[in-house]
């Protein structure tokens, strides 16, 4: 008898993008002929330019959205005032690695694409070095109980958020600030707020530019152990309560049953 091995060459082409944050894959080509590597470099990939700021997102354990009567109590009235206008929070990946944190609501916010860069350009540094993510949200209300509305309604944001709300009835005129972070640094969102309320109208470069400069002057992250104490406050769904109850009936009932039927000391 004879045993022969066969095996069949295979060449791969890969396009990824390498960032700071990690891999992105844009696209791969697997063949038996090494004609693949002359294969076109796919569209997107020749789109990419170095320096490109980019988003992923993160996994982390959140407390206060297991518990989150806790820390949040949601006023019914300003539920029911403002809740058409409370947007998604903006987590959505998309393009592979763009996010828009820049949100109009009922604004309309000329180059809204270009602001949306912009911050993430900022954030490009901001991200790395101070670990804060910001939210700018151009709302149409003169009404300042809107952020209360909105820190219910997200729960005050993930943990290294700055949300940064801006009411303006009439472009680009600014009727107020506000600004919510649950870094301990106080000053730091009084500070924030009060620049950006005083250029009365908005401006995309001052913007981004005293953003930049008070979270990397005063911005402080929070760690969410920080709320680990609330790990004694969870409390399991009413389904998982009732789904346990109902199994806890079902094998004593099998078992009653089982020890009936059998003998165990034959």
């Amino acid at each position: 008898q004879t045993c022969d091995t066969c095996y069949e060459q295979h060449y791969t082409v890969n396009w990824n993008a390498q960032s700071t944050i990690g891999s992105f894959s844009i696209d791969s080509r697997d063949s038996t002929s090494q004609s693949v590597w002359m294969t076109p470099d796919p569209a997107r990939y020749n789109q990419i330019r170095v320096g490109d700021p980019c988003s992923r997102a993160r996994e982390f354990v959140n407390y206060v959205k297991a518990v989150p009567d806790s820390l949040w109590h949601a006023n019914p009235l300003l539920q029911q005032k403002f809740g058409a206008m409370i947007p998604p929070y903006p987590n959505g990946i998309y393009d592979l690695y763009h996010v828009d944190r820049v949100l109009a609501v009922g604004v309309p916010v000329p180059e809204l694409r270009e602001w949306n860069h912009a911050l993430s350009v900022t954030l490009r540094r901001l991200g790395p070095s101070k670990q804060a993510n910001v939210v700018l949200i151009f709302v149409n209300t003169g009404d300042r109980s809107y952020m209360q509305a909105l820190e219910a309604a997200w729960l005050g944001g993930k943990k290294n958020d700055v949300l940064v709300v801006v009411g303006v009835t009439q472009w680009p005129h600014i009727e107020w600030v506000e600004v919510s972070s649950w870094s301990k640094q106080e000053l730091f969102k009084v500070q924030l707020r009060d620049d950006l309320q005083g250029l009365d109208n908005v401006d995309r470069g001052q913007f981004m530019a005293l953003i930049d400069k008070h979270i990397t002057a005063s911005f402080v992250r929070r760690p969410m152990s920080d709320f680990q104490y609330l790990e004694d406050e969870i409390e399991p769904p009413f389904w998982v309560v009732i789904l346990a109850a109902v199994l806890g009936v079902v094998l004593s009932a099998g078992l009653s049953y089982y020890f009936y039927r059998t003998d165990l000391f034959e």
